[in-house]
């Protein structure tokens, strides 16, 4: 299986225009630009080591590094809109769209796209609205209902998802499988997280329930563009499994681009028969753009 540090840019850009290619946007596409680790794993165990601390846990103390276990002692102690109101005040910072972020954006003027996004930020929402292309986003909530903001609509719609109702034709969608936060209205932040709310959503996707339905037919049909993507989450190997474990999924072309990849996760991609590429997303986006010039 591959591990190159030259991603084939002609063959994706013709694929990714085509519609025959779905990106999927992790947490480190934000980093990446930011100067900071590529990995999400810093983000969370900064995330992780601030709820422990507030528990009580003290610095010498044996660290509980796993996100989603602390989050759900923390709602156990202190209640979920404690937890919602801690991590929207740590991670809804305004998070400027990166040139990777403005890329996917600027294949959706020639396409629109389903882009899968596996954080909660609305950078890639900026990306849109600046380059003016009409999208919806759609997010999971607590529990089986999801959140729709329709394009040109000023707040979400909360819907069961066999009623969503979207043009996939003229506009893209942004899937937040992990929720979203709203940068004007907290009311609207939905933030999957806690073990339970995790594993109820992984459940669902095993059962094949937890996509939406209009959104099926184009997750089945397409490869995948995976960016940023870190392994070290149980719950994103969990989707890649989903998402690249069918046979005919294995037969359609995936990309991984990735930065100093641990070895094991290496072998993950590898065992899903993903192709995967040792490049800076900075380098990615860059020769992208010099490719659909």
């Amino acid at each position: 299986m591959d591990f190159n540090s030259t991603a084939p840019y002609e063959e994706i850009a013709e694929r990714w225009t085509a519609g025959r290619v779905m990106p999927i946007v992790g947490v480190g596409v934000q980093l990446a630009f930011s100067g900071t680790d590529a990995f999400s794993r810093p983000v969370i165990s900064t995330l992780a080591t601030d709820l422990a601390g507030r528990l009580g846990v003290s610095a010498d103390e044996p660290q509980l590094t796993d996100l989603s276990e602390v989050a759900s002692y923390y709602a156990a102690v202190f209640g979920r809109a404690a937890l919602r109101d801690r991590l929207r005040s740590i991670l809804n910072r305004t998070a400027p769209p990166t040139p990777l972020h403005q890329l996917i954006a600027r294949v959706a003027l020639k396409m629109p796209q389903v882009v899968v996004v596996l954080h909660q930020n609305s950078a890639l929402e900026r990306a849109f609205d600046e380059s003016r292309h009409p999208f919806d986003v759609i997010a999971h909530q607590e529990g089986r209902s999801l959140l729709w903001r329709p394009h040109g609509t000023s707040q979400p719609l909360v819907t069961r998802p066999e009623d969503l109702d979207i043009d996939l034709s003229s506009t893209s969608v942004i899937y937040k499988p992990f929720g979203t936060l709203d940068s004007t209205d907290s009311r609207w932040d939905s933030l999957i997280i806690i073990e339970e709310d995790v594993v109820d959503l992984m459940a669902r996707f095993l059962q094949g329930s937890a996509i939406p339905p209009i959104l099926r037919p184009s997750i089945a049909e397409r490869g995948f563009l995976y960016l940023g993507l870190s392994l070290g989450s149980w719950a994103n190997r969990t989707l890649l499994r989903i998402l690249s474990g069918s046979s005919d999924q294995r037969r359609k072309k995936s990309w991984a681009v990735v930065q100093e990849s641990p070895a094991m996760e290496r072998a993950f991609w590898m065992r899903q028969g993903v192709p995967i590429y040792d490049a800076p997303l900075t380098r990615f986006a860059e020769s992208m753009c010099r490719v659909l010039d």
